[in-house]
């Protein structure tokens, strides 16, 4: 069975510099050389989130993980340890 997490590239924030295209461990990121851009190809993407690090553009995403959801994430558990440690979460980590 194939997880459903891939990645995928806004075409208008990629800047071209090819840093996904030789970080991918699955060669699934191919180099569009006529519009200067790179795009994954999904049957190939097994969804690991290297290229979505290493992207200085931040144009890579991970279907499932955008910015907004992991951010939720990291909040959830900085909220969780807060209050097992009794102390009062600070304004910019309540959720909204």
């Amino acid at each position: 069975m194939m997880e459903p997490v891939r990645a995928s590239i806004t075409t208008e924030l990629c800047s071209g510099c090819r840093i996904c295209n030789n970080l991918c461990p699955y060669n699934a990121i191919e180099f569009r050389a006529d519009e200067e851009v790179s795009e994954v190809i999904t049957a190939l993407c097994q969804g690991c989130g290297a290229c979505v690090a290493a992207c200085p553009s931040a144009a890579i995403t991970g279907a499932h993980f955008t910015t907004d959801q992991v951010m939720s994430q990291i909040e959830g558990i900085l909220w969780d340890v807060l209050e097992a440690d009794g102390r009062e979460p600070e304004p910019e980590l309540v959720p909204a």
